[in-house]
């Protein structure tokens, strides 16, 4: 491994335990399979709510709107438009992905 590959790897490893971790911590097992179901739509930008339920084998938006509201007021996710949902730190998604 080269110096640019390993300067690369410690710089993440800073980043997800100084930044990533301790959020992702401070969500629940539950919230994690919101955040991992998220995480999974590949995209930094936002998904939709319907996108996000329908991901969770929930059949309404409002089965997921208390973890939802849970994971914003944790400033977990934001909702930049009604409907909506993001990351608040660019790059959870690929932390979350690469979580066991």
């Amino acid at each position: 491994m080269g110096d640019v590959e390993l300067g690369l790897a410690h710089a993440r490893r800073e980043v997800d335990d100084g930044l990533y971790r301790s959020r992702w911590e401070r969500a629940t097992p539950a919230q994690r399979d919101f955040l991992g179901v998220l995480a999974g739509m590949g995209a930094e930008g936002p998904a939709t709510v319907a996108e996000i339920a329908k991901a969770m084998g929930k059949p309404r938006t409002s089965d997921i709107s208390v973890a939802r509201d849970e994971l914003i007021k944790k400033g977990l996710v934001y909702a930049p438009e009604r409907g909506l949902l993001a990351f608040t730190v660019p790059g959870m998604h690929d932390f979350i992905d690469r979580q066991p």
